[in-house]
């Protein structure tokens, strides 16, 4: 009988370490994940973020540009204003027609 108990012990062990290292394996898998999607979302935010600030220093700089040629200081605000204006309902009516 005490013969059989020795068998059993080292197989609860094996099988003990291996649920173990199991775990530990998918934990880390998770992690590996996690961190991943974190990197790609942290790149596109800031790819987002330099496009956006470009795009808008771009405005700013089409505005002053008109102003120097219309002598007015609001009409080139209004002029930048209504072509993202109409580009928008462009884009709306293009979605909805789809």
């Amino acid at each position: 009988m005490y013969f059989k108990v020795n068998l059993i012990e080292p197989i609860i062990v094996q099988v003990r370490r291996y649920g173990n290292t199991s775990f530990e394996l998918i934990r880390l898998e998770l992690e590996r994940k996690r961190l991943d999607f974190f990197s790609k979302w942290l790149v596109s935010v800031l790819i987002f973020n330099l496009i956006s600030y470009s795009v808008l220093i771009l405005n700013i700089a089409i505005a002053f540009w008109h102003r120097e040629i219309l002598g007015k200081t609001y009409k080139p605000y209004f002029i930048v204003t209504a072509f993202y204006g109409l580009f928008g309902m462009m884009n709306t009516k293009q979605n909805f027609d789809n």
